[in-house]
């Protein structure tokens, strides 16, 4: 058996690895699981030699020591890209997922594509960097800070809801009175204090006759629900000095760790800064260089742009080119944040003025959108517009807060 065995796919795993063999006829001929550990290793060892071609995935910390272990003994394994191998494994077995069907995938890529396997030096490289892997505590910080602020939101949200459909019980002409808002200030001022009060204006109200006009002849059920009308706002006010707090807290944070500059611009508030600086966090592992060492400013900015999530794609069918669209690829959260800048920026009336070239320039981007539409262009293919050039000013910014940073800390570390 051990003869026969040219080809082995390993689908690794935290406490068994998966194992399919295969002949040189491309025949299953054993497929069993091991567990990770010295045993199970033997056990694999002793159906294959140092030319079965074997493959796995480098699955983080699950592949190291099975990796580590057959290739000190000489044995011809490598790893295979992890997107690469799903492809792979989808063009063989459709949407079909199970270790089974995985580790006789990698046995059939190392045999069709063997030039996309590498060795593992650079993976191995990285692991064995003492500081690569250490977390920055400030970024986790900020980051629960950013999970704290995003639950009280959806409580805000919630309660919100509670208390309108009070005021829909209570007084249901107040949406006559603030059509866009019937649970304002004014409203939860007003339910707070009883029917007869503000009928006889004991109570301060903001379209104070309006509200009494509408109360007087009201068919709601004023006395119902007060104590709980009473309770949510009291809970709602807790709520919204609990926020307050909150983005003070990620303003401080920001600002101790150099990004107080990204304050001075249109369309981008502390949340957003805060949720952009803990989704990109370090701008240089964007940075892609040439081969004379210099920064490769057109691939890094594509590569910054394709996490962002503003990347296209087209519908092609044969020779027919079909319609441009954003991919669905990149992180959702930035490209949300790009959308509603871009929708800030075309909102805006910026002085009219010559064109400047600083980063996110109110009236360049306006003009920018402005001469798509005037081309002909639909509305949406403008705004995707804007937020393309949008994230190109971030990369710019963001690179130079990066090194400004760096500057900075190199020269406290001199004078220490």
């Amino acid at each position: 058996m051990k003869e026969e065995a040219e080809y082995c796919g390993i689908d690794v795993s935290l406490k068994s690895h998966t194992v399919c063999l295969m002949d040189k006829n491309q025949r299953v001929i054993k497929k069993y699981s091991i567990d990770n550990d010295r045993k199970g290793f033997e056990k694999l060892e002793n159906d294959i030699d140092e030319n079965t071609k074997t493959c796995l995935e480098p699955t983080g910390v699950y592949s190291v020591n099975i990796f580590i272990y057959f290739k000190q003994k000489a044995y011809d394994i490598k790893f295979c890209g992890t997107k690469s191998a799903a492809d792979f494994r989808k063009s063989m077995f459709n949407k079909k997922k199970h270790d089974n069907l995985d580790c006789i995938a990698l046995a059939k890529y190392r045999i069709v594509n063997e030039d996309k396997t590498f060795d593992g030096i650079k993976f191995m490289d990285r692991l064995s960097s003492e500081n690569s892997n250490l977390p920055d505590i400030g970024y986790i910080a900020l980051s629960d800070l950013l999970n704290q602020y995003a639950r009280k939101i959806k409580l805000t949200s919630s309660i919100k809801n509670m208390l309108k459909n009070i005021i829909d019980l209570r007084f249901p002409e107040a949406i006559q009175v603030f059509p866009h808002d019937r649970g304002c200030k004014t409203i939860l001022k007003a339910l707070a204090h009883s029917k007869e009060d503000i009928l006889r204006g004991k109570v301060e109200l903001i379209k104070s006759q309006e509200i009494k006009n509408k109360l007087s002849n009201s068919i709601g059920q004023y006395d119902l629900k007060i104590s709980d009308f009473k309770y949510y706002v009291k809970e709602l006010e807790k709520l919204e000095a609990e926020i307050k707090i909150l983005r003070k807290s990620a303003k401080e944070q920001l600002g101790s760790k150099g990004y107080s500059s990204m304050f001075n611009f249109c369309g981008l508030d502390t949340i957003n800064i805060a949720i952009l600086i803990t989704e990109i966090r370090d701008i240089r592992k964007f940075f892609r260089y040439s081969k004379n060492g210099r920064l490769n400013k057109k691939r890094s900015l594509k590569t910054f742009k394709e996490f962002m999530g503003i990347s296209v794609t087209s519908n092609q069918s044969g020779n027919r080119e079909g319609a441009h669209k954003l991919a669905k690829s990149g992180n959702a959260k930035l490209r949300s944040i790009l959308f509603m800048m871009a929708l800030t920026y075309i909102s805006m009336h910026p002085k009219k003025e010559s064109v400047s070239e600083k980063d996110l320039d109110p009236y360049r981007l306006k003009m920018l959108y402005e001469k798509f539409v005037k081309r002909g262009k639909k509305k949406l293919v403008a705004v995707t517009k804007v937020m393309n050039k949008i994230a190109t000013d971030l990369f710019f910014i963001l690179k130079e807060v990066s090194g400004n940073i760096e500057k900075n800390l190199i020269n406290s570390n001199n004078q220490a």
